[in-house]
């Protein structure tokens, strides 16, 4: 497959574009662009099949722990976690300490095997990633770190016994670290990361005062032992990065807890869980409903990038009677979705929507509509008896990862599925479909042994999803697979993965979408694809596709009726030939696209 590949990028390199062309990858884009004037009637499965499940350390001579998992452009996986002792990864043996140390590792799907493992040198102290992103052909990891540190040639020095903020770059294709930043006080952790063209972005909390390369924050309730959040921004300048600004948010009282970050174009959010009340957030004040452990309550909090600088523009809050605990965040244009569970609630409020609750723990999922400088709620779903640990979007199919804690026999439902327990807590992977306004689960997917299971990252690719979790079971049951664990008496980590493919039923014929532009083409960097108004669509979506047919971006923008305009990162593409569909209601076009 990557000599196919290899073979179609040099075709079609600018040299040699109109000079040569591959029958095969022709072949494909022309029943690509074949396919699109035609409107496909679809029948989803009842829940896809697993196609996959490994022990990621098939020694156990390690005790680790996989913390998140990313994909890119290729369709490769790339997985970051901690652990002591010794890590086998492949045919990589790494060694850590008897404390935790940093590992990120590369899977490559169509040679089904890991590429490369690297890990971070770091003495008898700590460093352990939290959150991965990646972005053409650079992988950014973040953490806490304590003492002296070494990511490749770059050393970190922090404080002994005393936590740190790291974020560190490495190279895709070798696993090679590129460079690394410090940042915090010594009372400080980095808990989410997201990634925007150059633009690298670590949330996290602090107490005391933290430092951000030359910027400064003290902790709002320093003086009582509390702590702040913050949300911070580098840019990457390829060899070296730097931090442009930071953001704090809390009170006296409060204490925020930072789950999750997520970016698209300008636009960052933050979630988490704040305690008490009181927390400001800039010019906005988050009170607590009250009630629950700590009278706990979650947030989702967008902050606007300037470029220098950054403002707060709004926040929204999830609230009741008990507690309630963001996890998740993934944005698609306009749409933000949010992930969790609330804990002892009746009703569980996201602004003027309430949803029921058992009065147990209930994973719940909601989609909040981005308007600018304000933002609302369209819907939410809950699942009792379930935990949600992660989100992953891909057009208007949101996909949930999380457990549900079950005797052996018992049972959680989502939506028309219903999923069996083995015992103890067991995995899930469900599909949710966004239609504007409302939502319903297409499918759920479980897997689990007698002692317990996890879902705690995943991440989609194209139709496959992967996920990433911990199992104690000796064995675990992955649909036709049967997961044996290394040693039982320690805790084990999995890759898994599921090919969500529609069925095509039948075709009928579908109405032309007219007035689309692409320009520039060809491209390199970007290409901005103009959208005319006057389809009666609300909302618009533009694809990208390779010549292999494995789709690389996706976006959903809201059409106004004099239509909008749309850029698209082509960071990290090979040269070649490329096809950009967009669709609007029932119409859509497809163009192609040269990519220098």
């Amino acid at each position: 497959m990557q000599r196919a590949r290899t073979l179609f990028f040099l075709l079609f390199s600018k040299r040699h574009f109109y000079a040569a062309f591959s029958w095969r990858y022709g072949l494909v884009l022309v029943l690509l662009l074949g396919w699109l004037p035609a409107r496909i009637v679809r029948a989803q499965p009842a829940a896809p099949a697993w196609q996959a499940a490994l022990a990621i350390d098939q020694t156990a001579s390690a005790d680790y722990v996989v913390m998140d998992v990313a994909t890119d452009v290729a369709g490769d996986v790339y997985i970051a976690g901690g652990f002591t002792g010794m890590l086998t990864i492949g045919s990589t043996v790494l060694t850590g300490n008897s404390r935790r140390t940093l590992f990120v590792a590369k899977w490559s799907p169509s040679d089904n095997r890991f590429v490369w493992a690297q890990k971070a040198t770091a003495g008898n102290n700590m460093t352990f990633p939290f959150t991965l992103a990646v972005s053409g052909t650079s992988v950014y990891v973040a953490g806490d770190f304590e003492g002296i540190v070494s990511f490749g040639a770059t050393t970190l020095t922090g404080t002994a016994n005393s936590r740190g903020v790291f974020v560190a770059k490495l190279d895709a294709a070798s696993g090679a670290f590129v460079w690394a930043q410090r940042a915090g006080s010594t009372e400080s952790g980095g808990r989410g990361l997201a990634v925007s063209g150059a633009n690298v972005y670590v949330a996290g909390d602090f107490k005391g005062t933290a430092d951000f390369g030359s910027i400064t924050l003290t902790s709002f309730g320093q003086s009582m032992g509390r702590g702040d959040g913050f949300v911070a921004k580098l840019v990457d300048a390829g060899s070296t990065a730097s931090f442009e600004w930071a953001q704090q948010f809390g009170s006296d009282t409060s204490y925020p807890t930072v789950r999750a970050l997520a970016a698209e174009g300008t636009s960052v959010y933050v979630g988490g869980t704040i305690i008490d009340a009181g927390a400001r957030f800039g010019p906005f004040t988050f009170n607590s409903m009250g009630g629950g452990p700590d009278g706990r309550d979650g947030f989702v909090a967008k902050l606007t990038d300037a470029g220098t600088t950054s403002s707060f523009t709004w926040v929204q809050q999830v609230g009741g009677s008990g507690g309630e605990d963001i996890r998740a965040l993934a944005v698609n244009g306009p749409n933000v979705y949010v992930g969790g569970e609330a804990v002892l609630n009746s009703v569980v409020s996201f602004g003027s929507l309430a949803v029921p609750s058992n009065g147990g723990v209930n994973g719940f999922v909601a989609k909040l509509t981005d308007a600018g400088s304000t933002s609302s709620f369209n819907w939410a779903q809950a699942a009792a008896g379930s935990s949600v640990n992660d989100l992953a979007v891909r057009g208007t199919s949101v996909y949930v990862g999380g457990n549900f804690n079950t005797r052996v026999g018992g049972t959680v439902t989502f939506g028309a599925t219903t999923l069996t327990g083995a015992g103890g807590e067991d995995l899930f992977v469900a599909k949710l479909t966004d239609a504007g306004a409302s939502s319903s689960f297409a499918w759920a997917q479980g897997a689990g042994g007698l002692r317990g299971e996890d879902a705690s990252s995943l991440a989609v690719s194209g139709e496959n999803v992967y996920v990433v979790g911990d199992f104690f079971s000796n064995s675990v049951q992955f649909g036709a697979f049967a997961l044996a664990h290394p040693n039982p008496s320690t805790r084990a980590n999995y890759l898994a993965s599921l090919r969500d493919a529609p069925q095509v039923l039948s075709a009928t014929p579908r109405l032309t979408l007219a007035g689309v532009s692409l320009y520039p083409n060809p491209a390199r960097g970007q290409a901005v694809v103009q959208i005319p108004g006057g389809s009666g669509a609300a909302q618009a979506t533009v694809t990208l596709i390779n010549a292999l047919g494995q789709l690389l971006h996706t976006h959903t923008l809201t059409l106004p009726a004099n239509g909008a305009t749309t850029a698209v990162p082509l960071a990290g593409l090979a040269a070649g030939l490329y096809v950009m569909r967009v669709q609007a209601g029932d119409r859509q076009t497809a163009h192609q696209l040269i990519v220098e």
